[in-house]
C-alpha cells in the first residue's frame, strides 16, 4: 500500500513539473471571412528568433514551448498577387495560448524615388516609416506595429519583405511618417516629413509613391534659406563699400536655377527640379562662403592697418619736431587725419566696431 501511494506521488509530481517547464501554443490562422490561411511563424524570446515555421493550407498550428515569455509574428500572403494580402500580427506568449488568429486585409505601399537632400552627397544612414492615424498614433492592427525600417532589426521586421515596401491595412485613411538620419558635413540630421492622406487601398495591391514629392520641399527650403543669407550678406558688404559684382553675378544665377527648380517641381519634373536645385544650393553656398572669408580677411586687414597707420604717425611725428609735446600731439593729428581717410577710403573699415 505504501508502495502504491510512493508511486502515485512520483507520478503527479512529474506531472506537476511538466506544466511548469513548457507550454502549448496553438490556433487557427484565419482571413476576416474564417477561411484559413497558410501563414508563416516566427516565435522570438528576447529579441532571438529560436523558431520558425508554417502552417499547413488549413492554417492550424500548434508547437510545444519551453515555459517562457516570447513574442510570435505571424504572417501570410497570397503569392500569385503583387502586393501584401494580409496585415501580421503579433502577440505576447506567457504559458499557455490558443486562439483563432484573424489577419486584416493589407495592401502594399511602395516607396519610389532617391531620399537626397542638396546640402549633402550622402544617402542617409536610417530610414523608418510609421504608419499611423490622423492623430499621429501609430497603426498596431493584431498587436503589429505598422514601423518599417531600411535597418532590420526588430522582432517585427519581415524578411520576405522589399526593404522600400509598407504593408497598409486597406479601407482606412493613413498618414506615413518618414524619418530620416543622413551625414550633414560632419553632423547626423534627421530629416522627417508626411505622406498623408493614403487611402482606398485594394488588398493585394500595389500603390507606387514617390517619394521625391515630398523629400524636394526639403531642399527648397535648405536652398530658400541660402538664397536669402546671400542677398542679406551682400546688401551689409555692399554698405561696408564693398565691390561685389562677382557675388552679385552668383546671386542672379542662383536665383534662376531657384526660380527654374519650382516651375520643374510644380510640373513634376522631380529629376530635372533636384539638378537645378542643386545647382542653385552649391552656387549661392560657396559664393556665401567666400564672402565670409572676404568679410573675416576685411576685419583683420582693418587691425593690421591701423596699427601701421599707428606706427607710421608716431615715426613721422618724432622725425618732424623735436620737443616731446609737439611730437605726440603732431602724432596723434597725423593718426587722426590718417583714420579719417582710411574710414571713408577703404571698404573693410566698417566690419570693426569702433
Amino acid at each position: 500500500m505504501l508502495r502504491t501511494v510512493i508511486c502515485l506521488a512520483i507520478f503527479l509530481l512529474f506531472i506537476s513539473g511538466s506544466t511548469l517547464v513548457s507550454a502549448d501554443v496553438n490556433g487557427v490562422v484565419t482571413d476576416s471571412n474564417a477561411s484559413p490561411l497558410e501563414a508563416s511563424i516566427r516565435v522570438f524570446q528576447e529579441n532571438r528568433e529560436i523558431v520558425s515555421f508554417s502552417t499547413g493550407s488549413n492554417g492550424v498550428f500548434n508547437i510545444t514551448l519551453p515555459l517562457g515569455k516570447y513574442t510570435v509574428i505571424i504572417y501570410a500572403d497570397i503569392i500569385e498577387t503583387p502586393g501584401a494580402d494580409f496585415v501580421p500580427a503579433a502577440f505576447e506568449v506567457n504559458g499557455e495560448f490558443g486562439s483563432v488568429v484573424i489577419l486584416d486585409s493589407g495592401s502594399t505601399l511602395r516607396i519610389m524615388g532617391n531620399l537626397q537632400f542638396v546640402d549633402t552627397e550622402n544617402l542617409p544612414l536610417r530610414v523608418d516609416y510609421r504608419v499611423q492615424d490622423n492623430s499621429g498614433s501609430i497603426f498596431s492592427p493584431n498587436g503589429y506595429p505598422l514601423v518599417f525600417s531600411n535597418k532590420r532589426e526588430s522582432v517585427y521586421s519581415l524578411p520576405e519583405l522589399p526593404i522600400r515596401d509598407i504593408i497598409v491595412p486597406v479601407n482606412t485613411v493613413l498618414n506615413v511618417n518618414v524619418s530620416s538620419n543622413i551625414l550633414v558635413n560632419r553632423d547626423i540630421v534627421t530629416r522627417s516629413f508626411l505622406i498623408d492622406g493614403v487611402s482606398s487601398l485594394t488588398a493585394g495591391t500595389v500603390t507606387g509613391v514617390d517619394i521625391r514629392r515630398y523629400v524636394i520641399p526639403i531642399s527648397i527650403s535648405i536652398t530658400e534659406n541660402e538664397l536669402s543669407q546671400l542677398e542679406n550678406q551682400i546688401d551689409v558688404m555692399n554698405g561696408y563699400g564693398f565691390y561685389l559684382s562677382k557675388q552679385e553675378a552668383a546671386l542672379s544665377g542662383g536665383t534662376r536655377y531657384f526660380e527654374d527648380a519650382q516651375i520643374f517641381f510644380a510640373d513634376g519634373e522631380y529629376d530635372e527640379c533636384f539638378d537645378s536645385l542643386k545647382r542653385s544650393y552649391i552656387l549661392l553656398s560657396h559664393t556665401n562662403e567666400a564672402l565670409i572669408n572676404m568679410l573675416r580677411d576685411a576685419e583683420i586687414s582693418v587691425y593690421l592697418l591701423i596699427a601701421f597707420l599707428g606706427i607710421a604717425s608716431l615715426i613721422t611725428g618724432y622725425l618732424l619736431f623735436d620737443g616731446v609735446l609737439l611730437q605726440q600731439g603732431s602724432a596723434s593729428g597725423i593718426l587722426f587725419i590718417s583714420l579719417l581717410f582710411f574710414y571713408f577710403a577703404y571698404p573693410g573699415s566698417g566690419t570693426i566696431s569702433v
